[in-house]
């Protein structure tokens, strides 16, 4: 037996063939090729061709010759790019099979470096599959391992693409999302230019690493697939400077996917617009402890006494702090939607009323008017 290119030509003897004169020629023929192969230093191989053509030359036999190829592996099923779930139907396609070689399947998770061996039993027959139930292993992506050997011992290893199981298994649970307006604590939704902070707690079993949890930032000005800043193994961190959502007002969704199993989505309020304000009372008129007497020209208002300063706001989302100011100076702070102030402090001369809002996403508006007081109280 020898080994050339990767062939191996068996020679067998066998004087009941009949046809010696075609067995001669062929190993003539392979003696021209074998001393070119060998060339000239290889005197032992020129010394068996020889001994071969005297052989045939007084006792006539018939040589035959076989020629085998390594076997050929590949894996068919299963391939990437689908999830699977429950019994996975593992099959493999070996060329030049025979009932010496044997099968063996084997699993890991891509999280993992050691190979875990899925059939007790060899398979030695040439139906080329296997069924796999998964139902006790941990959600998350896999590869497969095959395992061929043949009746010489000689080993041969394929590996299957990476693919999903997906069984809905309760160890992978995404608890909470939420998102923090960097802008302030008090907001509850977000404009453009604002910096957020989106958070979310996934509870696994251990398994998950900071690049199996994306989110889609797309209606934020980022991108559909986009790793958390920081993984702890509980909380997922995105940090976004700048929001530029895709609408001025409404509801947009961040959705939050780990290892494409689990999948949770959270509203995001976007309010681009600022709120509307104006002072109702005191209007143009005149006052008297908190009574309308009759109007004055339409740029004046005189207050006599006392009065309760009326404001008239419309914002869609809502209002998360007032301030009311007289001649800048603040009077009063309020976290939430101020709709009326009682001035009941003693004030003199011709004075401005200013009254700030501000939404939930950090758009102020203002409105303030001119008053002439009279109050010794």
């Amino acid at each position: 037996m020898m080994l050339i290119d990767n062939y191996v030509l068996f020679s067998r003897i066998n004087k009941d063939d009949g046809d010696m004169r075609n067995s001669a020629q062929l190993l003539r023929s392979m003696s021209c090729s074998f001393s070119h192969v060998v060339q000239k230093k290889h005197v032992s191989y020129m010394i068996f061709v020889l001994f071969l053509f005297i052989s045939l030359s007084f006792n006539p036999i018939a040589v035959s010759v076989y020629v085998t190829r390594t076997p050929e592996l590949t894996i068919l099923n299963p391939v990437g790019g689908e999830p699977y779930n429950d019994t996975v139907h593992i099959q493999w396609r070996v060329t030049d099979f025979d009932q010496g070689m044997r099968m063996y399947v084997y699993y890991k998770n891509t999280k993992e470096t050691l190979w875990t061996r899925i059939n007790d039993e060899a398979i030695t027959h040439d139906d080329a599959e296997y069924l796999w139930s998964t139902n006790a292993l941990e959600d998350g992506y896999y590869q497969l391992l095959v395992e061929l050997v043949t009746a010489a011992n000689y080993v041969i290893h394929e590996k299957s693409d990476e693919f999903l199981l997906d069984n809905d298994n309760a160890d992978l649970h995404i608890d909470d999302i939420w998102i923090t307006n960097m802008e302030s604590s008090l907001y509850n939704a977000v404009k453009n230019g604002d910096a957020i902070q989106i958070t979310a707690t996934i509870q696994h079993a251990g398994a998950v690493t900071l690049k199996d949890v994306t989110a889609d930032l797309d209606s934020v000005g980022g991108a559909e697939q986009v790793y958390p800043d920081t993984f702890d193994g509980t909380h997922a961190v995105w940090n976004i400077s700048s929001v530029r959502c895709d609408v001025s007002d409404g509801v947009i969704p961040i959705s939050i996917n780990v290892l494409d199993i689990e999948q949770r989505t959270i509203s995001l309020l976007v309010d681009n617009t600022k709120p509307q304000i104006e002072i109702l009372k005191p209007a143009h008129g005149l006052y008297m402890f908190n009574k309308n007497i009759f109007p004055l020209l339409p740029s004046k208002s005189i207050v006599i006494g006392d009065i309760e300063v009326d404001i008239g706001i419309t914002e869609e989302n809502s209002i998360v702090h007032s301030e009311i100011y007289i001649d800048n100076i603040l009077q009063h702070s309020y976290d939430g939607e101020l709709s009326n102030w009682w001035l009941n402090t003693r004030i003199f001369g011709t004075h401005q009323i200013r009254v700030l809002v501000t939404d939930g996403a950090g758009n102020s508006a203002e409105a303030s008017t001119i008053c002439v007081f009279v109050n010794f109280f």
